[in-house]
């Protein structure tokens, strides 16, 4: 028996890895940032990261910019979201669940190739002043809202001041985010200038014409 799982299982993993894991790999450059070790307040912090893509799409050879707090497959402790979907019966003494997920920036999906299959990737006039949105993957959508468009649905999020909610107006493929040979994992998306982390450590990532590394 043993041997027979370890057979599948690998073979499982060959499979996923030659179809990859869904997202661009490849020409991209990662930079793990975290401003408070200049002891930077969140001012300053929101400051920095501005200019510092700005400054890093006019590179030569860049073609995009993103920043997140959470990349797929990474080591570091994962971005965990606590939130309440519309319109979904939760069973007796639960109320909200607690999916993996990221805070990025409206070039994250163009840059990481992740492809949204329904609404619309985040947007330049999406901030912090204006209604909070959300993006969350197709086995979020289609667990709690099956048959149905998850696009105009809202979420509470615990973050959310005074428990309001969000809308989703967007739903991105599901890719692989711990593993390659993992399950289809719920995740969500929240937009980092509505959300914030709560520490500053971020992680640029740069798609680049030619190789990353020059």
């Amino acid at each position: 028996v043993l041997v027979t799982v370890s057979v599948w299982l690998y073979r499982g993993t060959l499979i996923t890895a030659a179809n990859g894991p869904g997202y661009r790999t490849e020409q991209l450059l990662m930079v793990n940032l975290d401003p408070a070790l200049a002891r930077y307040n969140d001012v300053q912090s929101r400051r920095f990261f501005r200019e510092l893509t700005e400054k890093t799409r006019a590179l030569p050879g860049v073609v995009s910019v993103a920043l997140t707090s959470d990349i797929p497959m990474g080591t570091d402790t994962r971005d965990i979201v606590t939130v309440a979907p519309e319109g979904y019966q939760f069973p007796p003494g639960g109320d909200r669940i607690t999916v993996q997920g990221a805070r990025v920036d409206e070039g994250f999906f163009v840059t990481m190739n992740l492809p949204i299959v329904a609404g619309r990737a985040f947007e330049s006039t999406d901030t912090a002043d204006t209604p909070h949105v959300a993006i969350v993957n197709t086995t979020f959508a289609n667990h709690y809202w099956p048959g149905q468009s998850a696009i105009g649905k809202r979420i509470q999020v615990k973050e959310e001041p005074d428990g309001a909610s969000v809308q989703i107006v967007g739903v991105a493929a599901t890719i692989h985010y711990n593993w390659v040979a993992e399950g289809p994992t719920e995740y969500i998306y929240l937009h980092r200038l509505q959300h914030p982390a709560p520490t500053p450590r971020t992680t640029m990532l740069v798609h680049t014409h030619g190789g990353a590394a020059a």
